[in-house]
């Protein structure tokens, strides 16, 4: 059990900093600041390597300063502290561009609807498998039809 635990110690550091940086990224497009190219350098040079060392850092603190306590009790104290880490980087993210110029109208709890709507809610048309395409006509194209 000790070495699930010293997995996901490793592992969490990496999956919080991915989040972070689509939370940014998605932040970024939907309030349309900046450029999509640069704004993704910047995400993956800058961002992600920066929250990487500093999520991996609380998770090596955590389990040094809590060594006399479980191994799981260690592993939720890392895991609040990064997300609570997570959640106070992208607030100064936000605070930090709150001036930015940007014609959408939108408040924070739009993009929050918005982002958990997009990751996690239903898709905008049926899935493919389940539509009824027995009845439908089969497309012809010119390239693909025998010539005669």
């Amino acid at each position: 059990m000790r070495f699930i635990a010293l997995a996901l110690f490793a592992v969490a550091p990496l999956a919080f900093a991915c989040f972070f940086v689509v939370l940014v990224g998605s932040y970024w497009g939907y309030f349309d600041m900046g450029l999509a190219g640069p704004n993704g350098l910047v995400l993956f040079m800058v961002y992600g390597p920066a929250a990487l060392i500093v999520f991996a850092g609380i998770s090596t603190a955590s389990w040094f300063a809590l060594r006399r306590r479980g191994h799981w009790l260690r592993l939720a104290v890392a895991l609040l502290l990064i997300a609570a880490t997570t959640s106070l980087a992208f607030a100064a993210e936000v605070h930090r561009t709150s001036d930015y110029p940007t014609q959408v109208p939108g408040t924070m709890h739009d993009f929050f609807r918005w982002f958990a709507h997009r990751w996690f809610g239903q898709p905008q048309r049926p899935n493919h498998a389940m539509e009824r395409t027995a009845d439908r006509p089969i497309p012809r194209f010119a390239s693909y039809e025998r010539r005669s």
